[in-house]
């Protein structure tokens, strides 16, 4: 049971961190072949499990935030938009570590 538990919690990370699954089919016209969207009438029920996990990995990051944040993240449709916001919002950006960084060896120096 705890192994089911967490490889289902490994798929809604990947999908977290990847960004959701797209339907898609192919279509090809001579040696060209086009990627198309699938129409929600052509979703398989494979199709219809992916979206639902996409849908579950999104509720557990949204139910894990206090108002203040959903404010912040609610016109994010994908999960991997809210983890990247907030990824940011609390780590803060590359340029905004570097930054800290930099302030704390020039404090760490200053000591010396």
């Amino acid at each position: 049971m705890h192994d089911l538990l967490m490889d289902e919690y490994s798929k809604l990370w990947d999908i977290v961190l990847d960004g959701p699954f797209i339907q898609t089919f192919e279509v090809k016209d001579g040696e060209i072949t086009r990627v198309i969207p699938k129409t929600r009438q052509q979703y398989s029920e494979v199709d219809r499990k992916k979206i639902e996990k996409f849908y579950k990995a999104k509720k557990l990051l949204v139910c894990g935030i206090g108002a203040g944040e959903f404010n912040r993240i609610s016109a994010c449709e994908l999960a991997k938009e809210i983890w990247d916001y907030l990824k940011t919002a609390h780590a803060g950006t590359k340029q905004v570590k570097e930054s800290e960084i930099d302030m704390f060896t020039s404090q760490y120096e200053n000591l010396k």
